[in-house]
């Protein structure tokens, strides 16, 4: 199994976790599984963008320890998410500054 078939799962994964972290009122969760097809696979899930983000801390955290690539070293889907968010909000807002101040686009 390859790293983006593991990718492309991952929706699936994290609906289970969350599936799962509701029932038992948990606000993250942090899922470590093995399969000799794609060894181990870590996914995380939190109620909240916050809660996210510290799962996926947790996850990093445990990821270093055990000597993983730094490319797996990675951050919330949700507050990338935001970040995204932000920048387009920020692209949105200088627009209008652009255009309050006379300028044409």
């Amino acid at each position: 199994m390859s790293r983006q078939d593991i990718e492309n799962a991952a929706p699936w994964r994290i609906d289970q976790l969350r599936q799962l972290a509701e029932k038992l009122r948990s606000e993250q969760a942090i899922l470590f599984t093995y399969s000799r097809a794609s060894g181990t696979v870590i996914t995380t899930w939190g109620s909240t963008a916050e809660q996210s983000a510290q799962a996926a801390v947790g996850a990093n955290i445990i990821k270093k320890g055990w000597g993983w690539p730094e490319d797996t070293i990675v951050e919330s889907e949700k507050v990338k998410a935001l970040r995204d968010r932000i920048a387009e909000l920020e692209d949105e807002r200088d627009e209008l500054r652009y255009r309050a101040s006379g300028g044409t686009l």
